[in-house]
C-alpha cells in the first residue's frame, strides 16, 4: 500500500477481533490482531523459592511479580455527521381585501319637544272639629265582704265499735244458722222451701206445676206426669211416652211455649222439623277405608281422607232414618278413591251411582234421599271437584 499518515486513514471504529494493526519490535515489523492485543497481559513474576519442610509449618508462597504496561489505545473510529437537509420555506400569499359594505345611514325622526306641567291644585281638607266625649262619672264605693265566720272545727272521735253477736233472719225465703256467733261467725244459709224455687219480686217462693216444663214420671201410667212442684200427679190428658225405643212421627213431646209461657205439647216430626231448620247435624268420619253415616244423629258426613289410592267403602247407615231424610256425604280426598257401595245406595236409570273421587285434595258432595217403601237412600245429586 503506499505511505500515508495514520491521520489520513478511515476510522474503522469499532474495533474488530480480527483487525491487524502494525508493530515494531526489536527493530523489525511486525502485525497483531485486536484480540491479541485486547489479550495482552503483563508478564508473570517467577516463583519464590520454597522453604522447608517442616512437620507443621507454614506455607510459603513467592511473592507476585509486577503487573505489564498495557498496550496503546487505537485511534477513534467515527466518520463526519452529514449536512441537515430541509428545504426553504415558501413565501406567504398576499391578503385579500375586506368585502363589507357601507353602512346606511340611521333613519329615526326628530323627539317632539316636552310638553308644560300643569299648576298644582290648592288642598281640600276642612278644619278639624272638636272632641265629642262627656265627662266620666264618679266611681262608686265598694261594698263590704259578704262571707260569715268559719264555724270551728270538730273534735276527732275516738274509740271503736264492737260486735257481740251475729244472727240470721228468716226472709224471703231463706234462713239459717250461726255457729260461734259472738267471737267467729260462720253463717249457714238455708230455704225453707221445699222443691223448685223462682224468683218473686227480690224473695225466693216455690215454684208452681205451670212455671216449669211437666216431665213424665217413668211409670208407664197414661195420666201420671212429674210436675214442677216435685209432685206425682194424676189426671193429667196427655198420653203416657212410648215404652219403646224406636219413636214414630206422631209421638207427643213436652215442650216449654215461650208463646204460651207455660208447658205444652208438639208432635215428634215437628220437633224434629224445627230441629232441621236450626241447623244440620254433622258427623266427622276419621280417615280410613270405610264410611259408615249414622242417619239417627247425622245429616251430613265429613270425612278428609289421605289414604292411598285404594277402594272406598260407603257402608250402610246406622241408626233409624225417616222417609224422606237427607244425607249429605261431603268427602276430600288426597288420592283417587273407587267407591264401593253399600246395599241399601240406590242409583237411577239416568243418574248411576259415582264411581270414584277427584282426588287432589279437591271436595265432592254426594247426596241421597230415603225411600222408606223401599228401605234405600236413593243418590240424587253430586257436585265434585271443589
Amino acid at each position: 500500500m503506499a505511505n500515508e499518515k495514520i491521520s489520513a486513514l478511515t476510522p474503522g471504529a469499532p474495533a474488530q477481533s480480527g483487525d491487524l494493526i502494525p508493530i515494531a519490535r526489536a527493530g523489525s515489523n511486525y502485525s497483531l490482531t485486536a484480540a491479541q492485543i485486547a489479550a495482552l497481559g503483563g508478564p508473570t513474576g517467577p516463583a519464590g523459592a520454597s522453604g522447608p519442610t517442616g512437620p507443621t509449618g507454614a506455607t510459603g508462597s513467592g511473592a507476585t511479580g509486577p503487573t505489564g504496561a498495557a498496550g496503546p489505545t487505537g485511534p477513534s473510529g467515527s466518520g463526519p455527521t452529514g449536512p441537515t437537509g430541509s428545504g426553504a420555506t415558501g413565501p406567504t400569499g398576499v391578503t385579500g381585501p375586506s368585502g363589507s359594505g357601507p353602512t346606511g345611514p340611521t333613519g329615526a325622526g326628530a323627539t317632539g319637544p316636552t310638553g308644560a306641567t300643569g299648576a298644582t291644585g290648592p288642598s281640600g281638607t276642612g278644619p278639624t272639629g272638636p272632641t265629642g266625649s262627656g265627662a266620666i262619672g264618679p266611681t262608686g264605693p265598694t261594698g263590704p265582704s259578704g262571707s260569715g265566720p268559719t264555724g270551728p272545727t270538730g273534735a276527732a272521735g275516738s274509740g271503736s265499735g264492737t260486735v257481740t253477736s251475729v244472727s240470721v233472719i228468716s226472709a224471703n225465703g231463706l234462713a239459717g244458722t250461726v255457729a260461734t256467733a259472738t267471737t267467729t261467725p260462720a253463717i249457714t244459709l238455708s230455704t225453707s222451701i221445699t222443691g223448685p224455687l223462682k224468683g218473686a219480686a227480690g224473695a225466693l217462693a216455690a215454684a208452681a206445676a205451670t212455671d216449669i216444663i211437666g216431665l213424665w214420671s217413668g211409670t208407664g201410667s197414661a195420666s201420671n206426669v212429674l210436675a214442677g212442684n216435685g209432685a206425682l200427679t194424676t189426671g193429667v190428658a196427655i198420653p203416657s211416652l212410648p215404652s219403646y225405643t224406636t219413636p214414630v212421627a206422631a209421638d207427643l213431646m213436652i215442650v216449654y211455649s215461650q208463646a204460651n209461657a207455660a208447658a205444652d205439647q208438639c208432635t215428634l216430626a215437628v220437633l224434629q222439623a224445627e230441629f232441621l231448620a236450626l241447623g244440620l247435624r254433622i258427623q266427622t268420619a276419621a280417615t280410613s277405608t270405610t264410611i259408615t253415616p249414622t242417619v239417627g244423629t247425622a245429616d251430613q258426613v265429613n270425612q278428609a281422607n289421605t289414604q292411598a289410592t285404594g277402594t272406598l267403602t260407603i257402608a250402610n247407615p246406622t241408626g233409624t232414618p225417616t222417609d224422606g231424610q237427607r244425607l249429605t256425604i261431603r268427602l276430600t280426598s288426597t288420592n283417587v278413591q273407587t267407591f264401593a257401595w253399600g246395599s241399601q245406595y240406590h242409583g237411577s236409570t239416568t243418574a248411576a251411582l259415582p264411581a270414584a273421587s277427584s282426588g287432589g285434595g279437591k271436595r265432592d258432595y254426594l247426596g241421597f234421599i230415603y225411600c222408606a217403601a223401599t228401605t234405600q237412600w236413593d243418590y240424587v245429586t253430586s257436585v265434585t271437584g271443589f
